[in-house]
């Protein structure tokens, strides 16, 4: 028996050292590194060959020219390339059609294998443009499929551009050799190709491109794509009679698909360009019947009605696009491709004058809340909320009246009453408000009635009952012995956000003399117990550090959790800080970048306790045309550990035009919320709302829009 164990265990060791030798063996094996070869025809193209070559510096291993006779410096500046980032290559000169059996003979030349080499085909008008996340490293498969918009400027295509060396035959041209995707070819998304070339090296492509692919009809010998090619060049060159002629001889020879799907949207595009409307929406409803997957005809006849003033057709067509799922399986795509997004513009501007009008307000709200999206569909979106934006409902108002100073003496003009904030307390409500020398218009225009030309911001604490009777009003003063930066026209403390903080008084505020590099900063003030005189003094005022001295601080929202001090710093990034009140270092505690874009969102009030979570307000900035300045919010809601679930549609106070919440409270029948509201730089309110209504305005963030985060820190909790 002992035996036979000994013989088991010795079995198992044997066993177990062939397999760590096998194992090591197979580990240390080194892998073949991918190589990479780049084959170009040229001809007379040194304006945008050293564009292309730069642009593929850093991920080729070697160059394959095939020179079909130019008599320009483009061999010249090719030669030099290689030179000097000492890329090895060959050039060759005789007929494009070479080019791949060129490219075959470049690599076994050098030594590498075909098996382990692509071949990159691109035409010196094209460059190269990876992300960060491409790695050659990582090709696997025989073919990639590589976005590129064609130098014929009426189209993009996913063409086979990356090609394994070793699975291609000597003739292939990545133009017209069609890879389906399969496990064999995939599309490569983190690149893509763009053209390079001005205006007068496209047009004299496009007309060498016309007399090539003319002279093959006239020889007999013209293939499907010739045809299509040639179509694509004539709308290239503006020439739509000519460009309907072979899209319609191309959809007669039948075949591709998606080629003869993408001729008929083309004739739409044509005849639309040729002012020809009835023959437009024929093919563009031929497209679509072809395909109804693909929504860009219906695009096309939803902006064209629209444009027409035809709105409740342009709906029509626009609502029914939007709901057609994007598609990944396509190769051809318009030189103006469509993205999902665009059917929420369309919708954000025809439903307005439709039976449909809060679909519209919805499609604005969803452009303002994507990420990714240009700059000036963002801007046009806002402005257009401008349009749908509606006051808060069921609110009603109580103005700030409080004995304010004059001006200057002798003039009747007294300060105006602006930007308030509020907190609760035990004998019912405090609030400071600001009060300004000067009027503005839109936030574009500021005249101070100072004659010494200071804009001065003076502050009081406002004390009020549990019915908002007024009890006693101080001034606020900081007059403390402190260093002071940088002199200038603005004086006083301004935007003041008051709290409570272990039955001290306290609040931020935006100070323009506090930073050496003399942008603006927000401060943490104390103040002291008791007032004397109708006055009271700020204790202590400590200068609060973001990230970046340089940068101008505002909107820095203060607020208790635990009997902790904490600040909501940012929204996009969500930052909260937990500040050091002597130091004022600030030590983030919460971080998380959200897939909304939130990063339009400025202030307004601090968060409360709101069900199982926190409530705020954030209110968002809309430059109008002419430069001036509108105020929307919306109501947030965050969940225990402050990430942003619901969230209210954008809405306006009073008017249109320059309002600002810097707080807001549940009162203390915890039936309404009570916001402390500036409007227009002049007057200073509080406004009252019923839960009821802030709960039914808020709702759930959509699910394309679910939250994520790159970074969260939980310490706070």
């Amino acid at each position: 028996m002992q035996m036979q164990a000994s013989l088991i265990l010795f079995l198992l060791s044997t066993l177990w050292c062939f397999l760590c030798i096998e194992g090591k063996d197979a580990y240390v094996q080194p892998q073949e590194e991918v190589k990479i070869c780049l084959v170009m025809n040229v001809h007379n193209d040194e304006s945008v060959i050293e564009r292309c070559l730069e642009s593929v510096k850093e991920i080729v291993d070697c160059v394959s020219v095939c020179d079909t006779g130019s008599t320009d410096d483009s061999i010249s500046l090719i030669k030099q390339f290689m030179q000097r980032s000492d890329i090895p290559g060959k050039i060759y000169r005789h007929h494009a059609a070479f080019a791949t059996k060129d490219a075959h003979k470049t690599i076994k030349d050098l030594g590498f294998s075909l098996s382990h080499t692509y071949l990159l085909y691109l035409d010196p008008d094209m460059a190269w443009l990876p992300q960060s996340s491409f790695s050659r490293q990582a090709l696997k498969v025989d073919a990639y499929l590589i976005l590129a918009k064609s130098s014929t400027p009426s189209h993009y295509s996913y063409n086979p551009r990356l090609v394994r060396a070793s699975n291609i035959s000597n003739n292939f041209d990545p133009l017209f050799d069609s890879f389906q995707e399969s496990s064999h070819c995939v599309k490569l998304h983190t690149v893509s190709i763009e053209s390079i070339g001005d205006a007068s090296y496209n047009a004299e492509k496009l007309e060498r491109e016309i007399e090539k692919f003319s002279q093959a009809v006239e020889e007999g010998s013209e293939s499907e794509r010739t045809l299509f090619y040639l179509a694509q060049c004539y709308v290239g060159v503006k020439n739509y009679s000519e460009a309907i002629k072979w899209y319609k001889a191309r959809i007669e020879k039948k075949g591709d698909r998606e080629q003869i799907w993408f001729s008929k949207y083309m004739l739409g595009e044509c005849y639309e360009e040729l002012k020809e409307w009835s023959d437009a929406l024929n093919w563009y409803l031929e497209a679509y019947q072809l395909d109804s997957s693909r929504a860009e005809p219906l695009r096309k006849i939803a902006t064209y009605y629209r444009l027409m003033g035809q709105n409740d057709l342009a709906y029509l067509f626009a609502k029914h696009g939007s709901r057609i799922p994007s598609q990944d399986n396509q190769l051809l795509f318009s030189a103006t491709p469509l993205f999902d997004y665009q059917w929420d513009e369309e919708l954000s501007i025809t439903a307005y004058y439709t039976r449909y009008k809060e679909e519209g307000f919805t499609a604005v709200n969803e452009v303002i809340l994507r990420k990714n999206i240009p700059w000036h569909v963002k801007t046009q979106a806002y402005n257009n909320a401008l349009f749908y934006v509606k006051n808060l409902p069921n609110a009603r108002f109580q103005p700030i009246r409080i004995q304010l100073p004059l001006i200057e003496e002798g003039v009747e003009d007294r300060y105006y009453p602006m930007n308030p904030s509020i907190i609760k307390t035990s004998t019912g409500y405090k609030v400071i408000c600001r009060a300004v020398n000067y009027t503005q218009t839109g936030a574009k225009i500021f005249r101070t009635i100072d004659k010494t030309g200071v804009f001065r911001t003076r502050n009081f604490l406002v004390e009020y009952d549990f019915d908002f009777k007024l009890l006693s009003q101080q001034e606020i003063m900081e007059v403390l012995p402190r260093q002071r930066f940088h002199s200038c026209n603005v004086a006083g403390l301004e935007d003041c956000r008051l709290f409570e903080c272990q039955s001290d008084l306290w609040f931020t505020c935006t100070t323009f003399d506090t930073n050496p590099t003399g942008n603006l900063q927000i401060s943490l003030c104390k103040l002291e117990e008791e007032g004397l005189n109708g006055t009271i003094h700020v204790e202590s005022l400590t200068p609060l550090k973001g990230p970046d001295l340089y940068r101008c601080e505002k909107n820095w929202l203060p607020f208790i959790h635990d009997d902790q001090l904490y600040i909501v710093y940012s929204y996009d990034p969500f930052i909260i800080y937990k500040p050091n009140s002597k130091t004022g270092d600030n030590e983030t505690v919460v971080e998380y970048t959200p897939i909304h874009d939130f990063s339009h969102f400025r202030g307004s009030a601090a968060p409360i306790e709101f069900e199982d979570g926190f409530l705020m307000l954030v209110h968002e900035v809309v430059v109008t045309h002419d430069y001036e300045r509108r105020y929307l919010h919306r109501f947030l809601y965050l969940d225990s550990n402050f990430i942003v679930q619901e969230l209210s549609m954008p809405f306006i106070f009073q008017h249109t035009g320059v309002e600002y919440c810097a707080a807001m409270i549940i009162d203390h029948s915890k039936s309404e919320l009570i916001l402390s509201v500036g409007i227009e730089d002049h007057d200073a309110y509080l406004c009252f709302v019923d839960l009821e209504t802030i709960r039914s305005l808020l709702h759930p963030l959509t699910m394309h829009h679910e939250t994520s985060f790159q970074k969260l820190n939980r310490r706070l909790f």
